[in-house]
């Protein structure tokens, strides 16, 4: 209950998160990619350069276990979106997609030391959130995916496709 109420707060009051006292350590390169040169605290990281890099995070992960048809949607410059990244892609199985999920959860906690604010569909499995907040990440089955086309909704949105691994 503290956290959630924390979490309101800080919404509420447009706090930024990254202005805490926090130990965890982010990697940034000159791309906004992660890499093994160049340690930053997370105090001296924008936010932009954050929302990047978990977004970024969450597209290796998603290529390390071979999500199909991922899609960055970069939805900054739309007034209306609720984030500013949504990473899309869909799994083979519900045992693919769970496992999709684990390791973009694993991934993100590992390099940025960030949980999900919420999870939603830990049960059907046909469509999987993680919300992060400012990155929104929809793990689909193929025939949810294509019901809902959330690509075709945010068709104004910038869009990076990825390559199957």
């Amino acid at each position: 209950m503290f956290f959630f109420s924390w979490f309101i707060l800080v919404k509420t009051l447009y706090i930024n998160p990254l202005s805490l006292n926090c130990p965890h350590l982010l990697k940034l390169s000159k791309k906004n990619r992660l890499s093994k040169k160049g340690l930053a605290t997370r105090n001296a990281v924008s936010q932009k350069d954050l929302n990047i890099a978990l977004a970024n995070i969450a597209v290796d992960a998603l290529q390390e276990l071979k999500g199909v048809d991922i899609v960055l949607l970069d939805l900054r410059d739309i007034p209306e979106a609720s984030a500013d990244f949504f990473v899309i892609c869909h799994g083979t199985s519900s045992t693919h997609i769970s496992g999709l999920s684990s390791r973009v959860q694993k991934n993100i906690w590992e390099q940025l030391g960030e949980h999900p604010v919420h999870i939603e569909g830990r049960q059907s499995k046909s469509w999987l959130l993680l919300d992060y907040f400012t990155v929104v990440i929809h793990l689909f089955d193929n025939e949810k995916r294509t019901f809902y086309n959330l690509e075709g909704l945010w068709r104004d949105a910038k869009r990076t496709e990825y390559e199957n691994a």
